[in-house]
């Protein structure tokens, strides 16, 4: 199957697995980091990097018809697509109490002059 590609969705294809084989474990570890410990710099690098960069990524995969891509391919792309999106909403609603939290934080503390 990858033969039959053409060079451009060939180099593509490969540029963009190796990629996502280097963006998925940094913003993972980002994303459950800045959870554990309620940072909200972690949390916005991973809400981030998948805004920015997974997300287009793997739109390529799933809606560009040069691929020939198998029905399981198709379904375990939409799958990681919609599971990514949906860690979009969850880590922006995280971030928003994160950065809440911290604001607390700071305004609590007496002033020094």
């Amino acid at each position: 199957q990858f033969g039959a590609l053409d060079h451009l969705t060939r180099y593509l294809s490969v540029a963009v697995y190796t990629l996502l084989l280097i963006i998925e474990p940094t913003r993972l570890y980002l994303g459950h980091y800045g959870n554990l410990a309620n940072r909200v710099p972690e949390l916005a690098g991973f809400l981030m990097l998948t805004v920015l960069m997974q997300l287009p990524l793997l739109s390529f995969f799933v809606f560009n018809q040069n691929l020939l891509s198998t029905p399981t391919e198709v379904t375990l792309h939409t799958m990681f697509w919609m599971v990514s999106a949906t860690e979009n909403l969850l880590c922006f609603l995280c971030l928003k109490k994160a950065s809440a939290f911290a604001k607390s934080v700071y305004f609590s503390h007496p002033k020094r002059y």
